[in-house]
């Protein structure tokens, strides 16, 4: 069990979800298990377990109610789903979920692409969502897609995604994550982005998403922690990468993450070393 210290910055695991969901085959309910049981003894706050969502949409993660009931909680460990619809918000709700997240896009083509429907539309699906998270007494996490560039429409314009936040937060989220689905960004773009959504949240309460298509999630990671930001996604192993962004790479590494923390005396309170192992159970259930 983990007392949970307090720390630096807060990392979310999220392999299991984000990681997983983009597997050329999927990984057994048996190792998923394994993996987010190995995941809540290393120190983790936070671990983003599966997705409610159609299994026509994302087969790999159609065993979430499955993986929720097998697991074991440690008290302290935040365990949460992603919710597409109020339909995966009944079955979220059903599984005893500490947390959700709803998924919306900075750009209207990645939108349509990813959940058929632009801004207004998937904005429109979480209303319901949310009421239900009200009262249930539910976290809802915001997420954002594509905040530096889209695979269909190229640079976003930052502005346009403080005010898709703050629509968000007007909405009822209670917390905004920013993500680079497709791993273009620079210290540079995320510098701009954090002065941008500083405007609306204080840096310590913007979530940063990271994908690692060139290699510089980490230095966007520390750009944005002198910017002020103190809450980071990442995944164990590397693991992940978007069906419906094409070309893009896994998120950032949680060991890697971690490990750069501890070089900077910035505490995670996580031990890399489990995050690791965690990573080599999915993968050994490929042999």
């Amino acid at each position: 069990m983990n007392d949970h210290p307090v720390t630096d910055v807060q990392i979310t695991e999220v392999g299991p979800r984000d990681g997983l969901q983009n597997e050329p085959l999927p990984v057994s309910t048996e190792h998923k298990v394994a993996m987010i049981d190995m995941l809540s003894r290393s120190g983790l706050s936070r671990i983003e377990v599966s997705s409610f969502v159609s299994p026509r949409a994302i087969p790999q993660l159609s065993d979430a109610v499955e993986v929720f009931a097998e697991i074991r909680r440690h008290e302290g460990v935040e365990y949460s789903a992603l919710v597409p619809n109020i339909k995966g918000m009944e079955r979220a709700i059903q599984c005893d979920v500490d947390s959700v997240a709803v998924f919306t896009s900075a750009s209207e083509s990645f939108c349509r692409n990813n959940i058929n429907t632009d801004i207004d539309g998937s904005l429109q699906r979480f209303e319901p969502v949310l009421a239900s998270a009200r009262d249930n007494g539910i976290p809802v996490r915001g997420y954002i897609s594509c905040v530096v560039a889209c695979p269909y429409e190229g640079r976003i314009d930052s502005v346009s995604v403080r005010v898709l936040a703050e629509r968000l937060l007007g909405m009822g989220v209670s917390e905004i994550d920013l993500g680079d689905t497709i791993g273009v960004a620079t210290p540079a773009d995320i510098e701009q982005l954090m002065h941008e959504i500083s405007t609306l949240l204080d840096p310590s309460e913007i979530v940063l998403h990271l994908h690692d298509t060139n290699g510089l999630a980490l230095e966007c990671a520390m750009k944005g922690y002198e910017m002020g930001a103190r809450k980071f996604d990442s995944s164990c192993g590397g693991l992940g990468g978007c069906p419906y962004a094409p070309g893009a790479a896994g998120n950032l590494s949680t060991e890697r993450l971690v490990q750069e923390c501890l070089d900077r005396g910035i505490e995670s309170g996580i031990d890399p070393e489990l995050v690791a192992e965690a990573a080599r159970l999915v993968s050994a259930s490929d042999d």
